[in-house]
C-alpha cells in the first residue's frame, strides 16, 4: 500500500507558532499541537542555513561577514554585518516563528539605526531586502528578485 505524501505548510505564510503548528496537524504531518510543536523545530529553517543563504545574497551585491561571537567581542552585535553603497548594515537573524530578539539585541539594532545604519531582526533574504530596499540601497527592481 502507497504512504500518501504530506505536503508541508511553508513555515513563513504563518504569523504565529501556532497557526503554523495547527497548520501541521491539518496536513497531516502532526497527530497533535504537542507533536506539531516539535515537528516545527525540525521543518523550519535552521538560523545557520537562513544565515548562508543571506550572506550569499548579500555578499553579491556588498562585502559582508558572519560577526563571530566570542570572550573578547562585544555583546549584541548583530550575527551578519557589512557595508553597501557605504552604508554600515547589520542584521540579527532569528529563525522564523521560533527566535526573538533579546533585548541588548534590541537595543544594539537601534543604537546602529540612531547612528544612521541598516540594522534589523530577519527570518529569510526577503526581510533583507525589504529592510535595503527601505534604506534605498537596492532598487525596486532588485527587491524583487
Amino acid at each position: 500500500m502507497a504512504t500518501k505524501k504530506i505536503t508541508l505548510p511553508d513555515p513563513y505564510a504563518h504569523k504565529t507558532l501556532h497557526s503554523y503548528c495547527t497548520a501541521l496537524v491539518r496536513c497531516g504531518a502532526a497527530e497533535s499541537l504537542t507533536d506539531a510543536r516539535k515537528k516545527a523545530r525540525t521543518t523550519i529553517p535552521s538560523e545557520k542555513s537562513i544565515q548562508a543563504e543571506i550572506l550569499c545574497y548579500l555578499n553579491e551585491i556588498g562585502f559582508f561577514w558572519k560577526d563571530a561571537a566570542g570572550p573578547y567581542q562585544q555583546r549584541g552585535i548583530p550575527d551578519i554585518v557589512g557595508v553597501l553603497h557605504g552604508r554600515f548594515c547589520a542584521f540579527e537573524v532569528k529563525r522564523p516563528l521560533l527566535g526573538e530578539a533579546t533585548p541588548l539585541q534590541e537595543r544594539t539594532i537601534q543604537r546602529i539605526q540612531d547612528k544612521g545604519g541598516v540594522a534589523e531582526v530577519v527570518t529569510s533574504v526577503a526581510d533583507v531586502r525589504a529592510a535595503l530596499e527601505e534604506a534605498h540601497l537596492i532598487p525596486q527592481k532588485e527587491a524583487a528578485r
